[in-house]
């Protein structure tokens, strides 16, 4: 079996409940069925007294820990809790820590999360005016934030094109990509573009077009009468 992530204990972030800090979430990623793996849990009395608290995993079908018994933390101090997680099958997971005080109880919950496919493309793209019949183009690039593959496929309508149209991501990556503007009439045109991506394009990202088509002219001036004549002379 593989490690997991190796995600450390002090860059999750924490919250406090009832004068004990503790992480807002035990999250394993990178995790197979059949697999075994261990987070630790810490526990911190941020109060200015001895706390006695006590735990269980609530639902208990696919994480443990070690056998309830009461702790005791003075102040300042901190309890590390291992808490096992055991999957059987290529599902998301969620189940509790139940924490206890006298105050009070609270949950902490285990999280066990299937990669999801994510791309990062920019807002909008703005190409300016266009005489109609000419054309402009913008180069971009997008993103594959995900660990997974991205099959992408971009529609758009309107005098715009992008082009590749269609293709994948690989995980991590980058893809760059040119967006034409051909204005057939003098408009402001401002649509969106939509980038299907994941498993059977089943996630989608939009994108702003803004351009101005306008028709070309030529501006003639006519000389000023007094040239006109001082050429004659």
């Amino acid at each position: 079996c593989g490690m997991g992530d190796t995600e450390v204990q002090h860059r999750n972030p924490k919250h406090i409940q009832f004068g004990l800090e503790v992480p807002k979430a035990l999250t394993y990623h990178g995790w197979e069925p059949g697999c075994e793996y261990t987070k630790p849990l810490v526990i911190r009395n941020v109060q200015i007294k001895t706390q006695k608290i006590r735990y269980k995993i609530s639902g208990g079908h696919f994480s443990s820990t070690l056998y309830p018994q009461p702790i005791t933390l003075s102040a300042g101090t901190s309890y590390t809790l291992p808490v096992t997680f055991r999957p059987s099958q290529k599902n998301s997971y969620e189940e509790f820590v139940e924490i206890g005080t006298v105050d009070g109880a609270f949950r902490v919950p285990i999280l066990a999360l299937l990669p999801t496919s994510n791309v990062s493309i920019p807002e909008y793209l703005k190409f300016g005016m266009c005489a109609v019949g000419d054309s402009i183009t913008v180069n971009f690039n997008i993103h594959n934030t995900s660990t997974l593959p991205a099959d992408f496929n971009w529609e758009c309508s309107d005098c715009f094109e992008i082009q590749p149209k269609s293709g994948s991501l690989v995980p991590k990556g980058d893809a760059h990509f040119s967006a034409t503007f051909s204005p057939q009439r003098a408009s402001v045109y401002d649509v969106v573009a939509v980038c299907s991506y994941g498993n059977e394009h089943c996630s989608s990202k939009s994108m702003r077009l803004e351009g101005v088509g306008k028709y070309p002219h030529v501006l003639v001036r006519a000389a000023p009468p007094t040239t006109l004549a001082a050429r004659k002379g």
